[in-house]
């Protein structure tokens, strides 16, 4: 077996991972396409001898037995001929599983054979220690922190809940996330529920897999009452001890107004 792969290679669908040696194999379908044309040209012989039965049938040149005998043999050479096309089929899926290919965009996380191992073929499946385990991959088109909530704030947050992921190893940057699983049974001895976020962009130089983070999630306010903003010219706002105003003309009569300063922006003086 051949694995061109390495541990912390990052990979695409469709990527090989290992070559397995299929000369078997091939030989393998050699023998079926060969027996399969064994069975094509024995069903035509066998339906000429049917044609034949079913003229001479007619005439009376024939028993009903012999044209019993001739219909029957045809129909078992059609039987043969699909149950050696289906080992033709077979066979050709044994030699395509020899090349295996990734199913994911990820990055290798462990590599578990070499040049020149065995791998037995329906033997023990258990990840990291099954005699046709090839490699562990994570997929990180779908990167995912799990976490565990308290009981009593699961009801606080839903399937779409925003989140922020930090990283134990890089504090100062946030990832923003969603919840999109919640485990259907509790942890009874610690009072949690676990969760799974899924991270919106992650960063593929900083995130690794199995890292520990934290998730926060971020309140929702429900939405109300839209209140009027009024904008004003920065050159407009004045200060007298602490108090801002503005002057506004209304009917003509000017007046001061004091005001409540909100965001400020600034702008291209001309």
């Amino acid at each position: 077996m051949e694995e061109p792969i390495e541990e912390g290679q990052h990979i695409k669908a469709g990527d090989v991972l290992a070559r397995i040696d299929d000369r078997d194999y091939q030989a393998q379908l050699r023998q079926a396409i060969a027996s399969r044309g064994v069975a094509k040209a024995n069903l035509h012989l066998l339906q000429d001898k049917a044609d034949r039965a079913r003229y001479l049938i007619k005439t009376g040149a024939i028993s009903k037995d012999d044209f019993e005998t001739a219909i029957t043999a045809a129909g078992v050479g059609q039987a043969e001929l699909e149950r050696d096309e289906a080992a033709v089929d077979y066979a050709k899926f044994n030699v395509n599983q020899c090349v295996i290919s990734s199913p994911i965009n990820g990055i290798v996380l462990k590599k578990y054979r070499e040049l020149g191992d065995t791998i037995n073929f329906g033997g023990q499946i258990e990840a990291g220690g099954g005699s046709t385990d090839i490699a562990q991959l994570a997929d990180t088109d779908d990167m995912r922190a799990e976490v565990d909530i308290n009981e009593a704030d699961i009801a606080k947050v839903g399937i779409g809940s925003p989140a922020v992921v930090v990283l134990d190893s890089y504090t100062d940057k946030q990832f923003d996330a969603a919840l999109v699983k919640v485990y259907p049974a509790a942890d009874r001895q610690k009072g949690t529920v676990k969760i799974e976020v899924q991270i919106a962009r992650p960063d593929l130089q900083i995130i690794k897999p199995e890292m520990s983070a934290k998730v926060s999630f971020l309140e929702i306010r429900s939405p109300g009452k839209l209140e009027p903003v009024i904008t004003v010219p920065k050159s407009a706002v004045r200060h007298d001890e602490g108090e801002a105003y503005v002057w506004t003309v209304r009917e003509g009569i000017v007046r001061r107004v004091s005001v409540v300063c909100g965001l400020t922006t600034e702008t291209e003086s001309k």
